[in-house]
């Protein structure tokens, strides 16, 4: 059984791996089939957004747990994985907010 930090280190060990994947993807804006490596792009985002929010619950689940390293490399992953993507979203909102005025 597993315990809520574990799955918050694979959860933020996921993401990791994820975003280094859309980095790799990013390099190849110049093929000829860049629409569908951007439709990658955003697919893996999204799951990206997903684990985050969903490692994060496990990390604050696992705050009473004994493994101090694990839990705070994981909390701090997931918990800047959120909060990056929910300033991106604020800042796309506030762009097009401007744009439309």
């Amino acid at each position: 059984m597993s315990t809520y930090t574990t799955k918050a280190v694979k959860f933020s060990l996921s993401i990791l791996l994820l975003i280094v994947i859309v980095m790799i993807l990013s390099l190849f804006d110049k093929s000829p089939y860049f629409d569908v490596i951007s439709t990658i792009i955003g697919i893996l985002t999204f799951i990206i957004i997903i684990f985050g929010i969903m490692g994060l619950f496990y990390s604050i689940k696992g705050i009473k747990e004994k493994s101090v390293i694990k839990k705070i490399v994981a909390l701090i992953v997931n918990t800047g994985t959120v909060i990056l993507f929910t300033y991106i979203i604020i800042a796309n909102i506030n762009d097009l907010i401007k744009f439309l005025n």
